[in-house]
């Protein structure tokens, strides 16, 4: 069987979310899409879609791209999803490994309005060893999305982790981590400094 387009875990393929597809009351047989659902504008249109209608009798496509599953969310509101860029999952860690404390690294992730008007909104609560790299805010017409980026520069050896905010469309939350880690010379003056200090005490 060749299926594209779909929510279901394990996927199938490179088109396949394994979101939670977050359906108003799947428990009632309500397979409805919430307004956090990441299904809703992650389909593809083709040609049979153009004046057809979804198993409620609302039309296939709203806000310009199919949702996945039988129902259409049909709604004004401006809607934000936060992925990695040229990806539709959610996006709820952004993760930049190992970095040497004596270095930066730079990540971006991608904002995107997928619902029925323009999403203003913006990056905030990026707080040191984290920085903004690029603008901060984003105006996003309907099915239209953004890229932002952040540096990350440790000071420490150690695990950072920092809750930043994207307001606008029911905003969302995302967690930046990284580890910083001692260059290999710093490490052993480190490891010296500590043999000489217990020596002497």
């Amino acid at each position: 069987m060749n299926a594209q387009y779909v929510c279901t875990t394990p996927p199938w393929g490179t088109t396949w979310l394994t979101n939670d597809p977050r359906f108003v009351n799947a428990a009632a047989r309500d397979y409805r899409l919430r307004a956090d659902s990441y299904c809703v504008n992650a389909g593809s249109n083709l040609s049979w879609m153009s004046g057809s209608s979804d198993a409620g009798g609302a039309s296939r496509i709203i806000n310009g791209l199919m949702d996945l599953g039988a129902y259409e969310l049909a709604t004004n509101a401006p809607l934000l999803r936060v992925t990695r860029v040229g990806d539709a999952h959610e996006l709820r860690t952004l993760y930049f490994g190992e970095v040497w404390i004596t270095d930066a690294v730079t990540r971006t992730f991608g904002v995107r309005n997928v619902g029925g008007s323009v999403l203003s909104g913006g990056l905030a609560n990026v707080s040191a060893p984290f920085y903004p790299a690029g603008p901060v805010e984003y105006q996003l017409g309907v099915n239209s999305a953004a890229v932002l980026a952040v540096e990350f520069a440790p000071v420490s050896g150690m695990f950072y982790s920092v809750t930043a905010s994207l307001s606008g469309g029911g905003g969302a939350a995302l967690v930046l981590s990284g580890v910083g880690v001692p260059e290999p010379g710093l490490a052993a003056a480190l490891l010296l400094a500590g043999v000489v200090w217990c020596r002497r005490s």
